[in-house]
Parts: C-alpha cells; structure tokens; sequence
C-alpha cells in the first residue's frame, strides 16, 4: 500500500507501509467517514476501504491488504470521536 487517508481529516502520523497502526479523532456528530488506500501493486486487493460507519467513542477500523501470492498485511487505523480523546 502506498497510502491511507481519511477523507477531510489527517491521520496522527504520516502513511508509511511498514507502520501498521494509525489513529485520529473527529467530531462527535461523525457518523460515516470516507477511508481511502492506493495499492503499490495492482493485482493486490483491499478490504475495508470506502464508506465507513463511525460510533460514538472508540471505533477500530481494519483495512486489509492481500498480495497476489496470498499474503496479507492489516492496517489498524484507530478513530476516537473527541468525547472519547479527552
């Protein structure tokens, strides 16, 4: 993967591929956010991108990506809603 964004937010840390798990908190009356990801390799697969729903607190979301040869690598992007940050 060679990037992983959170449409109008930013995560806490640049996107690098060998960083597993990032985090980012948004507003309280959030209830979807848009999770983007651009694959290095284009015969790799992705799950858990697009549309998202968000609850209210601690949301852990997981964006899975699988190499042509079977291989798979998880991505954890941890979404607070500001309540849940403070």
């Amino acid at each position: 993967m060679s990037s992983l964004t959170i449409e109008d937010y930013n995560l806490d840390k640049e996107f690098k591929k060998e960083v597993t798990e990032y985090s980012v908190v948004v507003e309280n009356d959030v209830k979807k956010i848009k999770i983007n990801a651009q694959l290095d390799d284009s015969s790799a697969k992705v799950e858990g991108t697009g549309e998202v729903e968000v609850k209210e607190g601690n949301n852990k979301i997981e964006i899975k990506v699988t190499a042509e040869d079977g291989s798979t690598k998880t991505y954890v992007c941890l979404l607070y809603t500001s309540d849940a940050a403070d």
